[in-house]
């Protein structure tokens, strides 16, 4: 039988990183961590212009055109 846990316990919400369009915030759970659920934390971006959180394709976007210099705006 597969263990069900309910990932509610988490810790502190706090500022992992930033660059020039966002925030990266973080809030690790050492149940998922107990789990082997890696990276055992959930991660949100925050824009720096309006403040929504990016969806994946946003990231995905921003990454793939910082790595790819003809996708860069001119």
């Amino acid at each position: 039988m597969q263990k069900e846990t309910d990932y509610t316990d988490f810790s502190s919400i706090k500022l992992h990183r930033e660059t020039e369009s966002f925030w990266v915030f973080v809030s690790g759970s050492q149940a998922m961590i107990d789990d082997g659920i890696i990276p055992g934390a959930f991660f949100a971006v925050v824009d720096k212009t309006d403040g929504h959180i990016w969806t994946r394709s946003e990231q995905e976007k921003f990454y793939t055109q910082k790595s790819i210099p003809e996708l860069q705006a001119a």
